[in-house]
């Protein structure tokens, strides 16, 4: 498997430069675009994945459909005062009275929860 105008393909046969002869042909061709991939992976495309069987190239080029419609998550930034709202620990607002008031300010709700995410069903199968 490797690309071919930037798409991504299965090729029959032996990826060699043999000036003069053709060692390889392309066996099946998809949709699936080489710059929809993860960097890395684009490079790995390019210079070529072994597969035993077209049904192994087949279950390659899926996992590699995959990743385009389930990248992998990117950890979040860690906030640099190490607490999750930017407050130094024990510094919370209902923990001191604002200037001018003795009264405690009331303390901050918990925000609502996400909508929830449209998960392609190819999101949850074992690769």
């Amino acid at each position: 498997m490797a690309d071919d105008a930037d798409q991504v393909v299965i090729f029959r046969g032996v990826q060699a430069d043999i000036p003069g002869v053709r060692l390889h042909r392309v066996e099946e061709s998809g949709d699936l675009a080489l710059d929809d991939l993860p960097t890395y992976t684009q490079r790995q495309v390019r210079d070529g994945i072994s597969a035993n069987s077209l049904d192994d190239a087949r279950g390659i080029v899926s996992r590699l459909e995959r990743l385009v419609l389930c990248p992998e998550p990117t950890p979040a930034a860690p906030d640099p005062s190490g607490s999750p709202s930017g407050e130094r620990p024990g510094d919370s607002a209902s923990q001191r009275p604002r200037e001018g008031n003795s009264t405690p300010s009331p303390t901050r709700s918990a925000s609502p929860s996400p909508t929830p995410s449209t998960t392609s069903p190819l999101c949850t199968e074992a690769p």
